[in-house]
């Protein structure tokens, strides 16, 4: 399924991606179904690990995107430049952004390390991923919205896939 088709009233969980692609202008697609999250016609919800994962990356591009760092492994440049670290806050008002876009935070299972066990041992989701498929299905989420298309191996999730990133 398309991100675009997705039916007014599901409840869908939100991968770090489509969040990275609508602030940083890859995808119209993206944007478009956080507006209409916004709207009150979507249900979302994510997890803490994603908005970890958003916050991130969005510090990198930030100082990629000023120009602090440039080529290959800029996150460990920006670590090695804490001064710049200092100066960067688009990144973080961005992420802060998603709290009130009517995307709810979900809580973190009580053992999430248990909990993600089997994702990582049944589908081959690495760490991040494993965490992020255990908190949604926990929370009786089954369709998330992504560009990761390893999510598509997790027989309890449907994925809504992005298909415009540019």
């Amino acid at each position: 399924m398309d991100l675009s088709e997705l039916p007014g009233g599901s409840q869908v969980g939100i991968d770090s991606n489509v969040f990275i692609y609508h602030f940083c202008g890859r995808s119209k697609q993206c944007t478009d179904f956080l507006r209409r999250i916004e709207r009150g016609e979507l249900r979302a919800v994510t997890t803490r690990e994603v908005l970890w994962e958003v916050l991130h990356r969005l510090m990198v591009f930030e100082a990629i995107q000023l120009g602090i760092v440039r080529g290959p492994g800029p996150a460990a440049a920006l670590a090695r430049k804490a001064q710049a670290v200092c100066q960067l806050r688009r990144y973080y008002a961005d992420t802060k952004r998603i709290l009130s876009t009517g995307v709810r935070v979900l809580p973190a299972l009580e053992d999430m390390l248990e909990a993600s066990q089997p994702f990582r041992e049944r589908y081959g989701l690495l760490t991040t991923d494993s965490i992020i498929a255990a908190g949604l299905v926990g929370a009786g989420v089954t369709l998330l919205a992504t560009e990761d298309r390893d999510f598509e191996r997790v027989a309890e999730l449907r994925v809504a896939g992005v298909s415009d990133v540019e």
